[in-house]
Parts: structure tokens; sequence; C-alpha cells
């Protein structure tokens, strides 16, 4: 909700009671950042990354792997909205291969398109849709680079694949206006 600071204090508290539950942490770093503080809620994630990987023994393999794998993209994620590109694209360079998802590949292609790198970006996002074609975010961010350089055929085709992985009306509408 929009009065998220009285929840700083009990999700500190949390925290610190127990230091590697990923969710109080992560709970703690959103509340952060949404007070304004992106750079604690950063350094708040880092910290704890490097706690968790110190002590770590006690969770299943299973846990550790989930955790990790969120913690990654929750920081390529705050990384990107505090517009910190270097910081984003490095983590995603040091992603394991069985983490680059799909989501991944977005965020890749968005880093590429904000640092000016739009030639790169659509190479990187249709790759992302011809190997996960029902990735309907994909499909959308390539119609929104064709209508935006007029190519509006195109669009509305990009618009298409979006809708038959996604029924929403807005792709439809969207679809309908880049009609040729």
């Amino acid at each position: 909700s929009e009065r998220h600071e009285p929840a700083l204090e009990p999700a500190a508290t949390g925290a610190t009671l127990d230091p590697l539950d990923l969710t109080w942490n992560m709970m703690q770093a959103e509340l952060l950042a949404r007070n304004g503080q992106v750079d604690q809620s950063i350094a708040q994630l880092k910290q704890f990354r490097e706690y968790y990987n110190k002590n770590q023994k006690q969770l299943s393999s299973k846990q550790k792997q989930r955790d990790l794998s969120e913690l990654r993209l929750l920081l390529i994620r705050r990384c990107m909205s505090d517009e910190r590109d270097a910081e984003a694209e490095a983590a995603i360079a040091a992603l394991p291969d069985k983490e680059r998802t799909a989501t991944v590949l977005y965020y890749e292609a968005q880093i590429l398109k904000s640092t000016g790198r739009t030639g790169e970006a659509m190479s990187k996002l249709q790759a992302l849709v011809a190997k996960h074609p029902n990735f309907t975010e994909g499909w959308m961010a390539l119609g929104a680079e064709a209508e935006q350089a007029k190519k509006y055929g195109a669009a509305a085709g990009y618009y298409k694949k979006a809708l038959e992985t996604n029924d929403m009306p807005q792709i439809f509408m969207l679809m309908l206006r880049a009609q040729p």
C-alpha cells in the first residue's frame, strides 16, 4: 500500500530474527526502495547475499537454489529501476546459464534499449521469442519497437503473436491500432 513506512520496522525485525529468510530480507529491501532509499535497498540485498552465501549450510539445496535465483533477479530489477544499467548488466552477465530465463533475456533487452543499443535489443528480443514463443512481453516489446519505427505491419504481426499467448483486450487494441 501507499502507507509502507510503518512496515519498515517489522520487516527489519523479521530479517534480524531470521537472517537467512529471503522473504523478510526482500520485504525490507522493497520497503526501503519505496521509501526512497534505493541505495540502502541494494546494499541490504547485497549484504543478505553475502550473509546467505556464508551461512546457507543449514538450508536444503533446493531452497538455496530457489532463494539465490530470486535474489539475483531482485537485484537486477532493483538496479534497473534505479537506472543502474551497468550494474544490472554485470549481474546478468554473472548469471549461470540455467538462470537465463525468458525474464532475464527480456531484462537484458530492456537494458540494451535503455543504453541506446536498440539494434542489439531487437536482436535479443527476436532470439527471446524464438526460444520462448509463449513469452507475451517479448512479443509486446517487439511490437512497440516496430510501432516506434513506423513499421506498422510488423507491429501488428507482433501484437497478433502476443494475442495468441495472452488474450488481454489491451493487446487486441494495440494490434488494431498498428494495422497498416
